[in-house]
Formats: structure tokens, C-alpha cells, sequence
């Protein structure tokens, strides 16, 4: 078996020559992406979850808290689960109505924009 030769490294550099400076200006400023918006949600259509068969059958409850970005025009583009209901079922039957649901496009400065918005989903069996 032949191996490969390796050039020798040269000798380490004194540590000094890795200083790194540091610089007092300010860290550029993060590109701002759509606020989130807690309270004051206006639906057009509001979420209407469709309680799981099987959810209702064991029982399950609980309360689903999901982040949605709505877009300019009042459509929910992206919908995540903030925090589970304890349960799958009952956290994808709340992204699925928050999917089909219709807000009231966010006006700042007098045009619609994008924003995240809180929505809290109660599955309660009667």
C-alpha cells in the first residue's frame, strides 16, 4: 500500500497576527419581515374548525394557538402551530380552518400589508 506524501506545514504564526478588531459602528439593522399582530383580529370569514371524528370519539380537547401570516389581500399564507392543543388531530383541524379563512387586510400608512396575527382555536366537546 502506497501512500500519499503530505508537504510538511510550515511553523504555527505567533497568536498575535489572529487578532481580530473590532469594530465600534453599529451592527446593521435586521431586515424587518411582517409584525405580528396579537389582538384586534377582524375576520371576514372566521376560522370554522371541523371537530375530528376521532378526536370526538377519544375525547380529545383542547386549545390550539396558531401563528398566520396573512398577506395584503386578507389570505393566510402561512399557518403554524404557536402552541399544540395536546393534540395532532386537533392542531392540523385548526390549521385547515385557519386555511380557509378570510381577515381584514392589515392598513398601516393608508395601504394593506402583510402581518402575522395570534389566533387561539377552543375544541370542546359539548
Amino acid at each position: 500500500i502506497t501512500l500519499p506524501q503530505v508537504a510538511p506545514q510550515a511553523p504555527a504564526a505567533p497568536a498575535e497576527q489572529y487578532r481580530v478588531a473590532v469594530s465600534s459602528a453599529p451592527a446593521p439593522a435586521p431586515q424587518a419581515g411582517p409584525k405580528t399582530i396579537s389582538s384586534g383580529v377582524e375576520y371576514i370569514q372566521a376560522p370554522q374548525p371541523v371537530y375530528p371524528s376521532q378526536s370526538r370519539r377519544m375525547g380529545e380537547q383542547g386549545k390550539v394557538v396558531l401563528r398566520v401570516l396573512v398577506n395584503e389581500k386578507g389570505h393566510p399564507d402561512q399557518v403554524l402551530v404557536q402552541h399544540s392543543s395536546g393534540s395532532s388531530r386537533l392542531d392540523e383541524a385548526g390549521r385547515q380552518a385557519a386555511l380557509r379563512a378570510l381577515f381584514k387586510p392589515h392598513v398601516e400608512d393608508g395601504r394593506p400589508v402583510a402581518v402575522f396575527v395570534i389566533v387561539p382555536l377552543n375544541f370542546q366537546l359539548g
